[in-house]
């Protein structure tokens, strides 16, 4: 359903992962929600096994993804 990237950010000084949305699922209202769910339950996670989501957004094309 999507693709996670690996990315720097130096000003915090560590590395995160970038979970963006296939763009071809962009016009599906359902999985765009899923996406957005998905999003919300990790970020309520809390163990040393999940990783923790930073930021949700959308672009303004469209595209959705979320940091972790």
């Amino acid at each position: 359903m999507g693709a996670v990237y690996k990315a720097e950010q130096p000003d915090m000084n560590r590395y995160v992962a970038i979970k963006i949305l296939h763009s071809r699922y962009l016009t599906r209202s359902d999985l765009v929600s899923r996406f957005r769910r998905e999003a919300r339950a990790m970020s309520q996670l809390s163990h040393p096994n999940t990783a923790r989501v930073f930021l949700y957004g959308q672009l303004d094309d469209g595209a959705c993804y979320f940091v972790m």
